[in-house]
């Protein structure tokens, strides 16, 4: 796919983005029907944004462990071959045999890793032995190493010593693919969070009613531009 063309669909995106961003409130609206776990997802979440801003607790190494890792996942999920892992106290690098592709570029902007990972932990475990005692716990970690994956991310897309998204030859592209990427693994972790509460049918219905009104609106405006043109 050329530059141009992925720009374009882009453009094409960020509507649906704005869409999913919408309907983001009915999902607030049902988690609060759980208000207890609800309380300690968002404790965990909004004790991570604490450590992060307002003491010295450095998450680095953390982060670019998860970050070559997820790399790696998705290098081998790809069929590549890895050859080596490094990992230093401010960087860290993958090289693989073959060349790497667009998803295994930008893996770690799109995949929350301590969050997955957790995740499918807790729920292997839940096969083996009850752990159900532990919900609370398991739920505060999730809201952290949400908040933990969500702030890292925006800080290194931000940075101007980030190459991965130099790499893809694609900027706004990419971009545009991880925000909406973010969204879905996003919704999906609250589904398995809290699978009684959550409907991903219902979040879909609701975003492709946001999606028409927002193209409906965005031809009005266009058109009104149009005729002022003129």
């Amino acid at each position: 796919m050329s530059i141009y063309l992925k720009n374009a669909v882009s453009v094409f995106l960020i509507p649906l983005i704005l869409a999913f961003l919408l309907s983001f409130s009915y999902i607030i609206s049902l988690l609060f029907k759980n208000r207890v776990e609800t309380f300690f997802l968002f404790s965990g979440f909004l004790f991570y944004l604490f450590l992060h801003f307002k003491t010295n607790f450095k998450a680095s190494r953390i982060y670019i462990i998860s970050h070559e890792l997820s790399h790696a996942f998705m290098g081998m999920l790809k069929g590549n071959k890895i050859n080596r892992i490094k990992i230093k106290k401010n960087s860290g690098y993958v090289s693989f045999r073959y060349k790497t592709d667009f998803l295994t570029t930008i893996a770690p902007y799109i995949l929350p890793f301590y969050a997955l990972l957790l995740i499918v932990l807790y729920f292997s475990l839940s096969f083996i032995t009850d752990i159900s005692k532990y919900r609370l716990i398991f739920i505060t970690l999730e809201g952290f190493f949400i908040a933990f994956h969500i702030v890292n991310t925006a800080y290194v897309m931000s940075s101007s010593l980030q190459s991965d998204f130099k790499k893809t030859r694609a900027i706004f592209f990419s971009y545009t693919v991880v925000f909406l990427s973010n969204i879905i693994f996003i919704v999906i972790l609250l589904k398995l969070l809290f699978p009684q509460e959550l409907s991903i049918f219902i979040f879909l219905k609701k975003s492709f009613f946001n999606l028409k009104i927002i193209i409906n609106k965005a031809g009005y405006f266009l058109g009104y531009l149009l005729q002022y043109a003129k």
